[in-house]
């Protein structure tokens, strides 16, 4: 691990920056510094991380103090508390999770074309691991971001074409949960659900379906399962296991658009 404090010269792969929190509206890039994370670097993917034997890892999260992270559904263990680790992932991906909401669904677009290809490994730690909400954790790093790519944003509403959860002809195969909420999270080859929301997974199933998706089953209550997503049919595995289905439809969505962006390049 190597360890930079507000530090503003970049090393050949290895950039350290202090950052700055932009409060009040979300895209904000202009607003008073407010938190900033401890400790950041980037790397070329695949060069901070080790993987688990045999397996190529990608993505990553962040862990604030209200994060849940049920147990027994990753392939590698989340980050410590206060952290943001992302290993082998683009700038589009790394964006679409920065700038996400469960209130809007947001779509990234305006990207050159090496923000989808190339990828990045990438680690940051709050200066108070302790106090850190996951919102927060979301808005430091949007503002790394915004430095190390020399992001230029603004959002726009729109449609896309994306799709309706529905629940499927014969009805839902979900029974209600009982215990503590625990919440719902992917790792790239399932989504696991121990006692949470329905309305948490449109999220997870947006990259395998191919679009946005709202949820629409009205069905309410928590709920805990496991959905296998790696190379298989989405809505075949739904509709066999879940009793749900997905209904292709236009989408209403909050567009988070790149007017530039730079790749991190050593000085």
């Amino acid at each position: 691990m190597i360890v930079c404090r507000n530090v503003k010269r970049i090393t050949p792969i290895i950039f350290c920056v202090g950052l700055a929190l932009s409060r009040g509206a979300g895209l904000a890039q202009t607003a008073a510094p407010a938190t900033q994370f401890e400790v950041a670097w980037i790397k070329p993917g695949g060069t901070g991380h080790a993987d688990p034997p045999g397996l190529h890892v990608s993505g990553g999260t962040c862990h604030g103090i209200d994060s849940h992270f049920p147990e027994g559904d990753a392939i590698i263990a989340p980050p410590p508390l206060g952290r943001c680790v992302y290993s082998r992932i683009t700038l589009g991906y790394l964006l679409s999770q920065a700038y996400r909401s469960n209130d809007v669904v947001r779509k990234v677009k305006g990207l050159p074309a090496w923000a989808n290809t190339e990828t990045f490994d990438i680690e940051a730690k709050a200066e108070d691991p302790s106090k850190a909400t996951g919102g927060q954790l979301l808005e430091m790093m949007q503002q790394f971001l915004t430095e190390q790519f020399k992001l230029q944003i603004h959002t726009e509403p729109g449609e896309a074409q994306g799709f309706a959860l529905l629940v499927a002809k014969g009805g839902a195969k979900l029974k209600p949960a009982e215990g503590p909420y625990s919440g719902l999270r992917g790792n790239g080859l399932m989504v696991t659900a121990k006692n949470a929301q329905l309305a948490e997974l449109p999220r997870r199933l947006e990259s395998v379906a191919g679009g946005p998706v709202v949820h629409e089953t009205g069905l309410v209550g928590n709920y805990s399962f496991t959905l296998p997503i790696h190379d298989v049919s989405i809505f075949t595995v739904l509709k066999e296991q879940l009793g749900l289905r997905l209904e292709s439809k236009r989408v209403k969505v909050d567009f988070v658009v790149v007017d530039h962006a730079e790749k991190p390049a050593p000085q």
